[in-house]
């Protein structure tokens, strides 16, 4: 996102630049934020700024863990999915909580389709589907 400025006429004062950066697992936060101070320190404008809101380092389960394999035994016993594949997502989650404090966890529910769109919304029976895909990874 990219802010600055009082007019489309007048030469910005100030600008502001935001960016959502998610990384993948085996990368950390200290080596994004390192290559970012280089480039900017490269680029040698007066001014120019840099400061990180927040930082999380990125999730990854093993996919033979047994959280994983017991999620794709659910999702096909309950006919939600007959070829479940486990996919890297970058998403903001408390999994990573977890995985600090050594707790094996999955990111689990219905496809997110109907999220992060105007009139945000989720169907009765996904909701339905994932309060048993749920109780079935709990139970098993």
């Amino acid at each position: 996102m990219f802010r600055g400025g009082t007019k489309r006429n007048v030469v910005a004062d100030t600008a502001v630049a935001e960016l959502d950066l998610r990384y993948p697992p085996g990368v950390t936060g200290e080596q994004v934020r390192s290559r970012l101070e280089k480039l900017l320190q490269d680029l040698a404008i007066p001014g120019l700024t840099m400061e990180v809101a927040f930082d999380f380092e990125p999730f990854y389960q093993d996919v033979k863990a047994e959280i994983v394999q017991v999620s794709i035994k659910a999702l096909r016993d309950l006919d939600i999915c007959a070829e479940p594949y486990p996919v890297f997502k970058g998403s903001f989650n408390g999994c990573r909580h977890l995985q600090r404090a050594g707790i094996p966890s999955v990111v689990l529910g219905h496809d997110g389709s109907g999220g992060h769109v105007p009139n945000e919304r989720c169907g009765v029976e996904e909701i339905m589907q994932t309060a048993c895909l749920y109780a079935a990874v709990a139970f098993e």
